[in-house]
């Protein structure tokens, strides 16, 4: 059970993945708060900004969040934010393949403003899921292969079996 999400931080040629276990599409949140920064351009003070964001007053816990240098377990769309001068983020699966185009800090802020990440809890029963669209729609709308970003929307699971990716012409990294 979880809605697990991760965020990659990305500087310098080196990836730091913060994950939350019931994040879900909050992570788009996370990522906005980490993006709206003055130190968007600097890896390890955007890590810590975004961490602090998915944690909140959690500090005290041991389990629910986590910080690595690999992929650990996933559910979601993963968001990567390259740290540098001018801030590129955009979407991969759990294997690394880029599933979105890449946004500047802006662009992603922007479709994140369309997205429907803060309407409701996934698990709540109350919540009428089909009264707005999956949360990261807004980031597939322009996506630089059609037929991937139509298989992330028809699973809501972001990990292409490897005769998809053997279809579609995608090499593995």
């Amino acid at each position: 059970m979880g809605d697990r999400s991760n965020i990659v931080i990305e500087s310098r040629g080196e990836r730091v993945y913060l994950y939350g276990h019931w994040m879900g599409a909050k992570s788009i949140g996370h990522a906005c708060r980490g993006l709206h920064s003055d130190r968007a351009a600097d890896g390890p003070y955007l890590a810590r900004i975004v961490f602090c964001s998915m944690v909140g007053r959690n500090t005290e816990g041991e389990t629910g969040f986590g910080i690595s240098a690999t992929l650990h377990d996933n559910q979601n769309p993963v968001i990567v934010i390259r740290a540098e001068e001018a801030p590129q983020v955009w979407l991969e699966d759990r294997d690394g393949t880029v599933v979105s185009r890449v946004f500047s800090r802006e662009e992603f802020l922007e479709r994140a403003d369309r997205s429907s990440w803060d309407e409701c809890d996934p698990f709540d029963p109350g919540c009428d899921h089909d009264a707005h669209g999956w949360p990261f729609e807004p980031f597939l709308e322009d996506a630089p292969n059609p037929q991937l970003a139509d298989w992330v929307r028809d699973t809501k699971w972001p990990q292409l079996p490897t005769s998809y990716r053997e279809e579609l012409g995608i090499e593995a990294d």
